[in-house]
Parts: C-alpha cells; structure tokens; sequence
C-alpha cells in the first residue's frame, strides 16, 4: 500500500519527451529520473510517478513511450492526468499565438484508452479515474481522501480536514514559522461545512474509486443514506446508465464505460 509514511511521490508530466518543459515545470526528465533512482537508493519502496498526457502536440508513440519508460523505472504506482486548460490562462494564450490546440474529446477518448490499456497489460490495477497501482499498492492517503476520511497537513501549503472544518496552511514559509513563533495557527483559508454538504463531498470524492460507494458504509461515515440524498436525480442517472447498483444493492458506482466523461456526471451530484 501506498502511503506518506513509506512512499514516495514525484510529480513529472510526460517527463520523458523532449521539448515539455513549454508546460511550465521546473525539472527535466533527466531530473526526474534522477529523483526516482535517488529515492529507491535511500530505501523508498512505494514510488509513484505523476505523468501529465493529452498535452498539445503529444502524439500517441509519445504517449506509449512515456508510460513503457515509467513502469521501466520499477515504480508502484501511477498517476496520470490529461491536461485541462483554463479558459483566459496564459497558457491557453501562448498556444493560441503558436498554433498549437488542446485534444478534442474523440482525441482525449483514444488517449485515456492508450494509457489504460498500457498500463494494465503492465500488470497495473486501474482502481481510480486517474490513478493505477500494482496489486495491492493502492495509496492508502488518497482512497482516505475520496471516502471523506480526515488527513492533517503539516507545513507550508498543506491542506487539512478535521471533522466538518477544512483548512488550508500559508504558503510562505516565513509566514508560516513566524505565525507558529507567535502562538498562531498558520491558516491561510478555513471551511466549515454542514453535515449535507459534506455528505454530498464525500459520494462525489467516493465515486472516483472504480470500486464505488458501499452503501451501508457511506450512511456509517456521513449518516445520510445515499438513496434518500439523492432522491431527486438517482433514478434518471441509473436509467441512463450513468450509475449502477451492484451486490444486490449493496454498492453504487460510475459505470466503467463512462468514466472518461467523470465529471460531467458528478457535477449533477453536488
């Protein structure tokens, strides 16, 4: 299992083609590389490797190539995210001044396929919209996460979620030790949500595991009985297929053939 305590997390989008550095990272696939051999050396045996795909003018040998490259480099663990660009970024901008386009959906579909099909005949569970493992090397923290549990973040940036309240730290370390120095937390944002709303978090975060929500399990962790939550809206989303009951109603998930399309269903969920 893939947890903070003994693993090792490296971000890196498509790290391994030339010429990637125009998306705003700070390292290079030599460096990258470099930080996953460093970390097996010091003894980490739970790594994962972000990879960012669908980016402007990646093509599908890039794409083959970079997830054949990560699972060479012996990781257990793989996150891969197609790139979203913002409306009225500067990003956006900059490709619209170089002629480069985002993937279109029929473009993203053939990726998100490339990538999981890849990666399973790797040996890869596919057991979250973004995220493969190894067999039983799921991380612990984010399946914690997605079914609502509670996490405390400690240092600069971190984000925490305790009970109904969740908060974020300062991002400048300065800030940070001179707060903690005074007596004060170093909280930068703070939320507190009422028990529906953070039902109704909990089933969206949930939803993204392939698994889906246990039912009996849900009503335990936010009293609400998800039937009745969603009372509204269930029945036209099971008729579309959209969602689907399994385990003689025992458990509710996205249907595996709409995951690419995730959020589109989640959002009638909030």
């Amino acid at each position: 299992m893939c947890d903070l305590s003994a693993g090792f997390c490296l971000a890196a989008e498509s790290v391994f083609c030339p010429g990637i550095l125009f998306l705003g990272r700070r390292h290079d696939a030599a460096t990258a590389i470099q930080i996953v051999e460093s970390a097996r050396h010091l003894g980490f045996s739970e790594i994962n490797l972000d990879l960012m795909t669908a980016w402007p003018g990646q093509s599908e040998k890039e794409l083959l190539e970079d997830l054949q490259y990560a699972v060479g480099l012996g990781v257990t663990h793989v996150s891969c995210y197609q790139l979203t660009i913002e409306e009225r970024s500067r990003f956006r901008q900059w490709l619209s001044t170089n002629g480069l386009k985002e993937k279109d959906d029929g473009e993203a579909r053939r990726f998100w396929d490339i990538t999981e099909n890849e990666l399973s005949d790797f040996g890869f569970e596919h057991y979250e919209t973004s995220n493969y493992c190894r067999p039983g090397h799921a991380c612990r923290h984010n399946v914690a996460i997605w079914k609502g549990g509670e996490y405390y973040g400690i240092g600069t940036a971190a984000h925490s979620h305790l009970g109904n309240k969740r908060f974020a730290n300062v991002i400048d370390t300065r800030d940070y030790i001179a707060l903690l120095a005074n007596g004060q937390l170093p909280e930068a944002f703070s939320e507190v949500l009422d028990p529906e709303n953070k039902a109704r978090e909990c089933a969206v975060f949930w939803l993204r595991l392939f698994e889906g929500i246990d039912l009996a399990e849900f009503k335990t962790r936010t009293g609400f009985d998800f039937h009745e939550l969603y009372a509204g809206i269930l029945p036209g989303l099971r008729e579309r297929g959209l969602l689907e009951l399994e385990g003689e109603g025992r458990r509710i998930r996205v249907a595996k053939k709409h995951q690419p399309i995730l959020d589109s269903i989640l959002v009638e969920l909030i």
